[in-house]
């Protein structure tokens, strides 16, 4: 009896996700699609009208029979919350069953009260949904994107540097505020999860999403889903040594790849080099002030032939290079979603990146070229993947 009903309940989720992929279809269509029979399809979507979920849209045209109904998901009828805390704004969005934002609301973190807790997120989540007008009792569960590692199975934030937590329980006290499921996933993780159902990673079930920012992050879908590996830990990209003898890692490590060709290691660089080179466009960019020096200012003078901001981002080309490379010797991905501040607009050196991991890559394996294209979603990659993972949750579980 439980193996029949995990098949019911498979099924269901199967026929809502293509419902809610595609907007508006027909039975027959469904039919095709899933392998389930025609008097099959019609119990599970008169299930899905009787609970609000679909409406009939009208009837296609007649090949000789009676003409076949349109069935349409009704976007609203489940909502879905996600917040992203890992930047310098606070983002939060309600989005529905199709995946579009209904409402979508952010503010500078600096902006907020200096005492960043539980209670600022409760509180943020609450004006976002009272601003949004949406009916409360179709809001289906919460998604919150956080900056460290992350414990989801019981929603505790094992260390985050970015606010000083340690085994931070998050999850209970919005179950208690909210009443609803609430997930805590790593930032990096719900970027890749936004870009898997939502972005350049929707036609494929394997590739790697790097973030190339302040610092270097990574997540792996592998077969369709988020790769944990045994102490959910995988995806630490940033802290893959390059070399043993090179500059001093926050994570204690020396030569981590961020500390190369992350935006602050852009940005370190240029402030030490321009102290012998004060004629760089770099610093005239600057207004003569070395604090004023980021990794934007760095790229505009590589643009302008600044010679000192070529060699800074030929090395940064070189040694992001070499650790996408090292990564896909591991895992084999075609492709590789790169998101982050500092590749940005930065199609040339993409470009270069992905040029020079193909040329090494001939010398060995011949013409098995490797994808490297930028998030479609960019910025808001890790709160769209936040909403996500409570739709997700709730599609595959539909009763």
């Amino acid at each position: 009896m439980q193996k029949r009903e995990l098949i019911r309940n498979y099924n269901r989720s199967t026929v809502l996700e293509i419902m809610r992929r595609k907007k508006v279809v027909f039975r027959a269509e469904l039919s095709r699609e899933t392998g389930l029979s025609i008097p099959t399809i019609m119990k599970i979507t008169d299930g899905f009208i009787q609970h609000g979920l679909a409406v009939g849209a009208g009837r296609g045209e007649s090949s000789g029979g009676k003409p076949p109904e349109l069935l349409e998901i009704v976007p609203q009828s489940r909502l879905f919350i996600g917040m992203d805390i890992s930047g310098t704004k606070l983002k939060c969005i309600v989005m529905d069953l199709c995946g579009d934002i209904v409402y979508q609301k952010s503010c500078y973190r600096r902006d907020l009260p200096p005492h960043f807790d539980t209670d600022t997120i409760i509180a943020y989540i609450e004006s976002t949904i009272e601003e949004s007008g949406v009916c409360r009792d179709r809001i289906t569960g919460i998604g919150l994107s956080v900056p460290g590692i992350v414990e989801a199975s019981n929603g505790t934030v094992i260390t985050s540097i970015d606010y000083g937590w340690k085994n931070k329980d998050l999850r209970t006290p919005l179950e208690q505020r909210f009443n609803l499921p609430i997930f805590i996933e790593n930032s990096s993780r719900t970027m890749a999860i936004g870009e898997k159902w939502f972005g350049k990673g929707e036609k494929t079930d394997n590739f790697a999403l790097i973030t190339v920012g302040h610092g270097i992050g990574g997540a792996f879908i592998i077969n369709g889903e988020i790769y944990d590996g045994f102490y959910r830990m995988s995806g630490e990209v940033g802290h893959m040594r390059i070399d043993p003898e090179g500059p001093l890692c926050k994570c204690g490590k020396r030569g981590c790849l961020e500390t190369f060709a992350s935006g602050s290691a852009i940005k370190t660089q240029a402030m030490a080099l321009v102290e012998s080179n004060p004629q760089s466009a770099i610093l005239t960019l600057a207004g003569n002030d070395k604090s004023k020096i980021d990794s934007d200012l760095v790229f505009k003078a590589a643009a302008m032939g600044d010679e000192l901001a070529r060699s800074i981002i030929d090395n940064v080309v070189n040694y992001l290079a070499i650790g996408l490379e090292n990564l896909i010797s591991i895992l084999d991905f075609k492709l590789i979603v790169l998101s982050g501040y500092v590749v940005k607009g930065n199609d040339e050196f993409v470009k270069r990146v992905k040029n020079q991991i193909n040329n090494t890559r001939q010398l060995y394996y011949g013409e098995k070229p490797i994808e490297i294209k930028v998030s479609a979603l960019g910025e808001e990659a890790a709160v769209i993947g936040a909403a996500t993972i409570p739709l997700r949750s709730w599609v595959s579980s539909v009763e």
